[in-house]
């Protein structure tokens, strides 16, 4: 599982490079603003659906998503909706138009590749993935629902 989190962590990273030169770079961008000639909601959609897919290794493998899945998720989700609203508002600053449809693009995107990714990591690794680690309530708490019984 070591390897699979050095990898994760280096596509994701990969991943947010490519991303920022894309959209922030004057790089391949055509008469439309887009690039590398894909229109601009699909090219948001697969840059953001790559980064969903690879981020989805590094939360299977994160010793914090198995304690608390839920607010891992949460938290990532966070991550991902901050990081696509910074770069469409940065593309003003660039010479390019924000726009929210891009943005829902890049969410989508992202939750697709999310999705994909534990589907395949799940096919791949199946019963070799590490689980959710059971929370078990502190003691002072057990004391106070057994005296409550």
């Amino acid at each position: 599982m070591e390897l699979l989190r050095r990898l994760a962590a280096l596509g994701a990273v990969g991943t947010v490079v490519a991303i920022l030169a894309s959209t922030l770079t004057p790089l391949a961008i055509d008469e439309n603003g887009c690039a590398f000639g894909v229109p601009c909601t699909l090219g948001h959609a697969i840059a953001f659906g790559a980064l969903g897919l690879t981020l989805s290794g590094l939360y299977v493998t994160s010793s914090f998503a198995r304690r608390n899945p839920r607010r891992a998720l949460v938290m990532l989700l966070l991550a991902i909706w901050i990081f696509a609203s910074i770069t469409e508002l940065a593309q003003a600053e660039v010479g390019r138009d924000p726009s929210l449809g891009d943005w829902a693009a890049d969410m989508l995107g992202a939750i697709g590749g999310l999705l994909l990714g534990g589907f395949l990591l799940r096919f791949l690794f199946g019963a070799r993935l590490p689980s959710a680690v059971p929370v078990e309530a502190p003691p002072q708490r057990a004391a106070r629902r057994a005296a409550r019984r």
